[in-house]
């Protein structure tokens, strides 16, 4: 009888370290990812040590029940154990689900907002059409109000960058950029004509601008 007692409770604390090492090396991929968790060490840490303070009261407890009594005590933490990963799933569910809620209400602000930005100048292969999103592109826009150009790029999960290009000044692009693939960069980026802005302006280097003047922050960067 005392053999088995022993054998049970060495099978429950067995469970238990393997449960501990299997969300260690879950932490350990989680760090190293730098994915989100869907669960946090603060949320489950308590679990770890109810189970560990059960499983030696167990094993303590199982040594003075009664025969038949005793194997169960021996094996609860197991049971504990199985109870508490249920738990952790649920938390992580639950978790996830939260985060894709956030995502998409972020992702569909950001939609939202490209909308209302105007694609003045665009890469003619990504051009709005069957299957294709307006939203997934690099455009350039016409910012009317400030009488400048920027250039938006959309990345994951619609995140909107944005760049100062050049200012507006008569029938003169006044550039802050400039560079041998500058040119060849930029005459990709069209108008509904087919006109891209070296046939609109007469594009100027001008570096020597207030960049605070384009005002980025109201595209989202």
């Amino acid at each position: 009888m005392k053999s088995q007692l022993i054998l049970f409770n060495a099978l429950s604390v067995v469970a238990y370290l393997i449960w501990l090492g299997y969300h260690f090396v879950k932490g350990l991929s989680v760090a190293f990812s730098q994915a989100s968790p869907a669960s946090g060490p603060g949320d489950i840490t308590f679990l770890f040590v109810i189970v560990g303070i059960a499983l030696g009261g167990c094993a303590i407890g199982s040594f003075f029940a009664p025969a038949g009594l005793a194997r169960i005590i021996a094996l609860a933490p197991i049971a504990l154990l199985l109870i508490g990963q249920g738990f952790i799933g649920y938390r992580e569910s639950a978790n996830r689900e939260r985060i894709r809620i956030q995502r998409a209400a972020v992702r569909s602000a950001r939609q939202k907002k490209l909308v209302g930005i105007s694609r003045d100048y665009v890469l003619p292969e990504v051009i709005p059409g069957p299957g294709v999103s307006p939203c997934e592109a690099s455009f350039l826009t016409l910012d009317r109000e400030l009488n400048v150009i920027v250039r938006i790029d959309v990345g994951f999960e619609s995140e909107v960058s944005a760049c100062e290009l050049g200012r507006i000044n008569g029938d003169v692009l006044e550039t802050l950029q400039f560079g041998a693939g500058f040119e060849k960069l930029y005459r990709q980026y069209v108008d509904p004509a087919g006109k891209s802005i070296f046939d609109r302006y007469t594009v100027r280097h001008h570096p020597d601008q207030d960049r605070n003047y384009y005002r980025l922050d109201k595209y989202g960067r």
